[in-house]
């Protein structure tokens, strides 16, 4: 048997990441497997890309923290790992794996991105995939471009009655070409992995 612990958003922007972490860091080195999601660009670079409410880059060193802390994969498909634009992406992988991290979920392209990061713990091989679900589309990866995976969901309005300012209905359903794309990739991963996490 072996224990996974997974983590939220973590946002390193502050000074002695480590402090931060510390207080948990038992519990984290604890599991056998420790997957934490980095919510912002780990760059030295200024550049700006995002539309939506942009997060400032933080400092690529605090990555290096999350290893000391016993994480052992970290996922990138987020709603701000473009906000850097293609540096920021490339950099935050780079700086990711530089501190021992293995990185899911953001590339240089599409294929990148959906690329699992697997480990092997107890005999077993534990496979992770990341997507965003949520935009902004500029995050996106292509095959040109630098970006997180992701999983284009729709969003439907339906009026039940034509009355102005009467509520409608909300319908949302994941675009089937994107969502076939998830189920190959999670298909593949089963021919690789004993256990799945996406």
């Amino acid at each position: 048997m072996i224990t996974v612990a997974s983590v939220g958003d973590l946002i390193l922007d502050e000074p002695d990441p480590a402090s931060f972490l510390a207080p948990s860091a038992p519990l984290l080195s604890a599991a056998d497997v420790t997957v934490g999601h980095v919510e912002v660009p780990h760059s030295t670079t200024t550049a700006q890309q995002s539309t939506d409410v942009p997060a400032p880059p933080a400092d690529p060193a605090a990555l290096t923290a999350l290893a000391e802390a016993g994480f052992d994969i970290v996922t990138l498909a987020g709603n701000h790992i473009y906000d850097a634009g293609d540096t920021g992406v490339t950099d935050t992988v780079a700086h990711a794996r530089r501190a021992g991290l293995a990185t899911v979920g953001a590339g240089t392209n599409l294929d990148e991105a959906r690329t699992p990061a697997v480990v092997e713990r107890g005999g077993l091989r534990i496979g992770v995939l990341s997507y965003n679900c949520v935009g902004p589309r500029e995050s996106w990866a292509t095959s040109r471009k630098a970006g997180c995976a992701y999983v284009h969901v729709l969003t439907h309005y339906e009026l039940d009655h034509a009355s102005p300012g009467g509520p409608p209905k909300t319908y949302t359903f994941a675009d089937p070409d994107s969502l076939t794309r998830l189920q190959t990739d999670v298909a593949a991963l089963r021919e690789r992995a004993d256990v799945v996490l996406v």
